[in-house]
């Protein structure tokens, strides 16, 4: 062998030129073949010409070692391919020994196991059947003609989220060879990224666990990162479609796929989900930023309370009505029906209650404050009947309808609002008053509202007609 290497490294190459023929001798089996291949190696490594000779052991390693991976599975296909004209049959006797033979080189000598590959293509799938499912939950668009199918894409994108959640922990329980090194970023977002992804969907998955302070961050990391990533699977595809590779010696190249790696990569994507979820430092830094310019006013800082993922309306539009032509109805079973302009509202006893909003499709809102009239207030003006057991609300959207029991709407935090984080109500927030039942998902908290019904018989409205339960206490069993 000679590649023209300087004398100064003579020795030193040919202890590591001795030792790898050895290496690539027991990975392939043909003694021949691996000296080729070890000549092969070091041509490319003195063209690359390294300086540093710390170096050298490593990169030449991977670089034999990916070579005579490639020897292999090139000879494996043509083995395949001489077994089928031979026998036309999987079973023969050749083949089967063939694929043991093959089986033993897979598992001694590094080559990833069978089980981890199909992992690894699971993963991939598994992301794209992940991100399908929580849209399907979350975007208005998909999200109402799916309603009668909700509860079993709900529980679809549970368990694709925990299968997904132990593909991770894997390598915790199978060691992984290290003679086959994987692309950095091929290891790096599926790790770090599905670490954050699992930790933020167990936070919006236990409802009635975790604080809604944590939770409603979480929504909005838990589709950042899910979005992020899938952007890296095109990018993936992308390059594996038409063969780009990153320098394999440089920051994006190839690294061994030890678990102190895997456990840094993962370790990344859960602590930092978990702080911007527990944490909030962005929303931290928004406060301190917005208290720059009003220091020693004493401003109330920046609540997240506004920050409400989505404003959702049944019409695909957001009706709006003139102040000064509104009026509340209230009628039905009820011994003084009455009609209120919005001045009439206003001179009722105002009362603020400040409470978590949760919506139905996961995210959530911490410490909204909301100021209005109660339903009790209402009851003492038009008294009704004994036999009003249910009270109905409608929108003049025409179309939006919900209803609740009487001693639902009577709870004390149930309101009939008009303001919102001491503002008016804004029109997709259901100007000029809505209903908030903080108790139960946002669906029952009906917007636009110009009609209160005192009824002796429960009214389908709007979502219950379309699948939703009638019960719908946050974290309630029967909800999906």
């Amino acid at each position: 062998m000679n590649v023209g290497i300087p004398d100064s490294f003579r020795d030193v190459f040919y202890i590591h030129y001795l030792t790898t023929v050895r290496k690539l001798q027991g990975l392939i089996g043909d003694p021949h073949a691996a000296e080729d291949l070890a000549q092969e190696a070091f041509l490319r490594l003195y063209r690359h010409a390294p300086d540093d000779m710390a170096r050298v052991g490593a990169w030449l390693h991977r670089t034999a070692m990916r070579l005579g991976y490639d020897y292999l599975n090139q000879r494996e296909r043509r083995s395949q391919r001489c077994v089928n004209f031979r026998a036309g049959l999987p079973f023969t006797r050749y083949n089967e020994w063939g694929v043991i033979s093959l089986a033993r080189r897979l598992f001694r000598h590094g080559k990833w196991p069978r089980i981890l590959v199909g992992l690894h293509y699971y993963s991939m799938i598994s992301i794209v059947l992940l991100i399908a499912s929580g849209l399907a939950l979350y975007l208005p668009i998909v999200h109402t003609p799916l309603i009668p199918y909700l509860p079993y894409i709900y529980d679809l994108h549970i368990l694709l989220g925990i299968i997904f959640a132990i593909t991770l922990v894997t390598p915790f329980l199978k060691w992984l060879p290290r003679q086959r090194p994987i692309w950095r970023l091929d290891w790096w977002f599926p790790t770090a990224l599905g670490g954050g992804i699992v930790v933020t969907g167990l936070l919006l998955w236990g409802v009635t666990l975790f604080p809604s302070t944590w939770r409603g961050p979480s929504f909005t990391w838990h589709g950042v990162l899910s979005y992020v990533l899938g952007g890296w699977l095109i990018i993936h595809a992308f390059l594996k479609t038409f063969g780009l590779r990153f320098d394999p010696d440089g920051p994006m190249g190839r690294v061994d796929p030890t678990r102190r790696r895997f456990l840094k990569y993962v370790g990344v994507g859960v602590v930092g989900a978990a702080i911007l979820a527990v944490f909030q430092p962005f929303a931290s830094l928004a406060r301190w930023w917005a208290g720059l310019g009003t220091k020693g006013a004493n401003p109330p800082p920046i609540s997240s309370s506004s920050q409400f993922a989505a404003f959702y309306t049944v019409t695909g539009t957001y009706p709006s009505m003139p102040l000064d032509e509104y009026q509340l109805t209230v009628n039905g079973l009820v011994s003084a029906p009455i009609t209120l302009d919005w001045e009439s509202i206003r001179k009722l006893p105002a009362t603020t209650e400040t409470v978590n909003f949760q919506c139905v499709t996961g995210w959530s809102v911490p410490n909204v404050k909301w100021e209005g009239v109660h339903i009790a207030d209402l009851v003492r003006l038009v008294r009704p009947l004994a036999t009003a057991k249910y009270v109905h609300f409608y929108s003049f959207d025409g179309v939006y309808t919900e209803s609740l029991s009487l001693k639902e709407a009577l709870a004390k935090n149930v309101l009939l609002a008009y303001r919102l984080n001491d503002k008016p109500l804004p029109v997709p927030q259901g100007a000029p008053v809505r209903m908030v039942v903080p108790d139960m998902y946002g669906y029952k908290s009906i917007k636009w509202v110009n009609r209160v019904e005192f009824a002796d018989a429960p009214l389908t409205g709007y979502w219950e007609a379309r699948g939703y339960p009638n019960q719908a206490y946050i974290g309630s069993a029967g909800f999906f």
